[in-house]
Formats: structure tokens, C-alpha cells, sequence
């Protein structure tokens, strides 16, 4: 008993400590970082991106979950001035998707396909049953 008393002081001591430390130092670096004027400002604040040309990049991802019956991909890649992609879907009704697009200074391009036959599960009414009225 006495040893569980003497633990629980010493953690409350030592978290006054700490408290009494993180105010020290709060007040002791407490500046403005930045220059504070009476005078409100209605200005937007200033971005200036100084290189806006287009970028090389390519990438791919893929996602194939068996259990969630998730299976899509996509890649694309540019070299600055055109953009290539490709990117698959696999469809609830069991087809896949699948759209390769050319995107350039002319607009974008798409390109649809599907592969397999569509499958609707025969339809089965939800059983109704009657409600009493009050």
C-alpha cells in the first residue's frame, strides 16, 4: 500500500516538473515570427511558381483483391507535350473495362473497349409479408 502511494506521488511530482519546464520555455521563446502591423491586410497571399513548364513523368498501379472483387489497373505516362495513359476496370456485371486516351494540345482522346459478356443473376423477388394495421 505504501509503495503504490509513494509511485503516485512521484508521478505527480514529476509530471508538475514537467508542466512547470514546457511553461519555462513557452515564455522564454515567445517572439512573433513574422512581422505584425496595425494595419489589416486585404491582400491574397503570393505564389509564384517561376517554372511552369510540363513535366516528364510516368507511373503505374495496379489492385487485384480477390475477396472484395476489386481488379483495376492504370498507367500513364508524358513526355511534357503528350500524354499516354491506359487504365482497367473490372465491371459489376462481370465485363472489363478498359480506356486507352491520348491527351494533347489537340484535346483528349479516349479510346473504350469491354471484354467479356455481360451477366445479370436471375432476378428473385424479396418476400413480402403482410402488416397489420392498428
Amino acid at each position: 500500500m505504501n509503495k503504490s502511494i509513494i509511485l503516485v506521488i512521484g508521478c505527480l511530482a514529476v509530471a508538475a516538473a514537467a508542466d512547470y519546464y514546457m511553461e519555462s520555455q513557452i515564455l522564454e521563446t515567445t517572439e512573433m515570427p513574422v512581422d505584425v502591423t496595425d494595419e489589416p491586410t486585404n491582400s491574397p497571399a503570393s505564389y509564384v511558381d517561376d517554372d511552369l513548364s510540363a513535366k516528364v513523368y510516368s507511373f503505374f498501379y495496379k489492385v487485384k483483391h480477390e475477396e472484395s472483387e476489386n481488379d483495376y489497373s492504370h498507367a500513364e505516362s508524358s513526355d511534357g507535350k503528350v500524354v499516354k495513359g491506359k487504365y482497367q476496370v473490372q465491371l459489376p456485371d462481370g465485363r472489363q473495362q478498359t480506356v486507352q486516351y491520348v491527351a494533347d494540345a489537340n484535346g483528349y482522346v479516349a479510346q473504350v473497349m469491354y471484354d467479356g459478356e455481360a451477366q445479370y443473376p436471375e432476378f428473385k423477388p424479396a418476400r413480402t409479408s403482410r402488416i397489420s394495421s392498428y
